[in-house]
């Protein structure tokens, strides 16, 4: 893979954000850091909100042996519900999705995804954006692993204030690719 494309150089524990206007470069970005953490026997989870089997597919063309590695319980592919549609309150329903998840948090382990399905409206982009605030700031230290959280430029986009919610998103993790127009840009946070 383009190593302009990768997350690779990381190899401690790092909170993640990628946007793509292309989902074709988002998954291979997205399955090659699950399997560079598959390679070093870490717990892998994928979290969706669509069809598992179809992730499994897209993960076997990729080339990640998706039984294999689910028979050594190292790869979890979860369709997961909106946290914001739960009843709890927020920060109480950011641990539950969390201990659902991830049930051992000392445990080594990467994570790909984000919790709200859809972020094309200024609500759910807002709840996200306070999603991603509560855990890189409140949460995130507490766990063994990196979190490699997932966006479509075009839901970001189709927001009013987009080019506001996209810099919270990117102050709110360790690093950031943004991959628009077939040009890719990878910034560190100091």
């Amino acid at each position: 893979m383009n190593s302009q494309l990768s997350f690779g150089l990381f190899d401690s524990k790092k909170h993640l954000m990628v946007a793509s206007d292309d989902i074709a470069i988002g998954h291979k970005i997205e399955f090659e850091f699950l399997k560079e953490g598959l390679d070093k026997n870490e717990l892998s989870i994928y979290l969706t909100h669509g069809d598992v089997k179809q992730v499994e597919k897209e993960m076997l063309v990729f080339g990640i042996n998706v039984s294999h590695y689910k028979k050594k319980e190292l790869l979890k592919i979860l369709n997961i519900g909106n946290p914001a549609e739960d009843s709890l309150d927020f920060l109480d329903s950011i641990q539950t999705s969390l201990q659902k998840i991830l049930p051992n948090p000392e445990i080594s382990f990467r994570i790909v995804g984000r919790l709200i399905p859809d972020v094309g409206t200024e609500t759910a982009m807002a709840i996200q954006v306070k999603f991603e605030k509560i855990f890189h700031n409140s949460i995130f230290d507490k766990l063994n692993g990196s979190i490699l959280c997932t966006y479509d430029l075009s839901q970001i986009q189709a927001n009013n204030e987009w080019m506001r919610w996209l810099t919270e998103l990117q102050e709110n993790h360790h690093a950031y690719l943004i991959y628009k127009n077939g040009k890719s840009n990878l910034t560190v946070n100091a």
